[in-house]
């Protein structure tokens, strides 16, 4: 897939990645993107879709997950994350992507970043 798409395209990509908002979307977007390199795609940028930002306060009461947890590597790239990125609400939380619902919401905040 990356040959191809390098060869098709030939210029550096964007990425957006649709993923969780928690440690694990955030190491898998990267991850994703160092693939891409490592088979000839350039990687311009990252961009995730699912943003703290577009998270309401309802969404954010009711479906949080902690974050933190596990062995130290783990405690230490969720640490690593809420630096970052922020967490959710300065916290070690996360949300699973497939509660930012409807369809329709999804393609909008597609859409805004395609802008």
């Amino acid at each position: 897939f990356a040959r191809a798409l390098a060869a098709a395209i030939g210029r550096p990509v964007r990425l957006i990645a649709y993923v969780d908002y928690d440690t694990g979307g955030w190491l898998l977007g990267y991850a994703f993107a160092k693939q891409l390199e490592l088979f000839g795609v350039t990687v311009a940028s990252i961009e995730f879709l699912i943003r703290q930002e577009c998270l309401s306060a309802e969404e954010k009461s009711l479906y949080a997950h902690p974050c933190a947890g596990g062995n130290a590597a783990q405690r230490t790239k969720t640490r690593n994350w809420v630096k970052e990125i922020g967490g959710l609400d300065g916290k070690p939380l996360g949300i699973h992507s497939d509660h930012v619902q409807p369809y329709e919401r999804v393609r909008q905040l597609l859409a805004g970043l395609l802008v």
